[in-house]
């Protein structure tokens, strides 16, 4: 008689148990990776969709009230007729355009700051425009010494408040926009 081969039931070896488990472990952590580094992606763009739209906004408002003062140069309005009408729309549309950018910019809600933080810029802003329609009304009134006067006196340091002021405010959506990243960092 033949003897008959018995097939015995397979019995992982030690060695093939710790290969199983190797492979098992960096698909694992294959999969753990994939799913951090999406987390992290999103995270960061939230951050980076937060932080650089309002602090685009923000430089919109400081250059846009940059140009209003610009518009105001007293010899734009040196000229008559014409010309002097054309400096007066252009500077009376700079003051509007300025005022629309804050507006806008004042109507955001800004992650990690309270309304408060955004209120100083907001009374400064108000306190430019009102001083830079004055100007440009004295301007129209052919008060050209009175209007360069203000202009100098007030205006121009109206402007300085207002760039510090959106400076601070920048600076704090910056630190706002660093403390978030050192979280996701962690």
């Amino acid at each position: 008689m033949l003897a008959t081969a018995r097939k015995s039931p397979f019995k992982p070896t030690t060695r093939e148990w710790l290969l199983a488990f190797v492979f098992l472990s960096y698909v694992g952590s294959i999969v753990c990776n994939f799913y951090l580094l999406g987390e992290v992606d999103r995270n960061y763009s939230a951050l980076i969709d937060h932080s650089v739209p309002v602090l685009n906004q923000l430089n919109r408002v400081t250059a846009s009230a940059a140009y209003a003062m610009h518009k105001t140069y007293p010899p734009l309005f040196a000229e008559n007729g014409p010309v002097r009408i054309e400096a007066l729309d252009s500077a009376k549309s700079a003051l509007a355009e300025e005022q629309t950018c804050r507006s806008s910019f004042l109507k955001n809600e800004f992650s990690g700051l309270e309304k408060t933080d955004a209120a100083e810029l907001k009374t400064i802003g108000t306190d430019y425009s009102r001083i830079g329609q004055e100007v440009i009304t004295l301007y129209a009134a052919d008060k050209l010494g009175d209007a360069n006067q203000l202009r100098e006196r007030e205006f121009r340091p109206a402007l300085e408040r207002y760039l510090a002021a959106s400076k601070e405010l920048a600076d704090r959506i910056s630190r706002i926009g660093e403390k978030t990243n050192d979280q996701l960092s962690v």
